[in-house]
């Protein structure tokens, strides 16, 4: 995997990890794919596996959103967050802590 990938890491309401966004722009087509990694409750959360899990994920099996015509680095994690939150395939501390940040990082 190349360097031209973000992380972000999702928190619970107390602001406790549980998870891990992996992001790569792709400019040219004006999209960023991601994927996510959650940790079980029981587990205690790992960042270096949790970015290794995210970041597989990325690469075999990528979500896509679309960014507008002119976008900055906000914009890119709020398209993101905004898709982690409509998508009701994904678990669901994933998406309760896309819509804190939503909540939180809205401008």
């Amino acid at each position: 995997m190349n360097k031209n990938y973000r992380v972000m890491y999702l928190r619970d309401k107390n602001g406790w990890t549980v998870g891990c966004v992996a992001m790569l722009l792709q400019s040219k087509e004006r999209q960023v794919g991601f994927q996510l990694s959650v940790v079980n409750p029981a587990d205690k959360f790992e960042r270096v596996l949790a970015r290794q899990l995210a970041l597989g994920r990325l690469v075999e099996q990528p979500y896509f959103v679309s960014l507008p015509r002119q976008y900055n680095a906000h914009d890119i994690s709020e398209a993101v967050m905004v898709a982690i939150r409509n998508n009701s395939a994904l678990p669901t501390r994933a998406r309760e802590a896309a819509r804190r940040w939503l909540r939180v990082n809205s401008l």
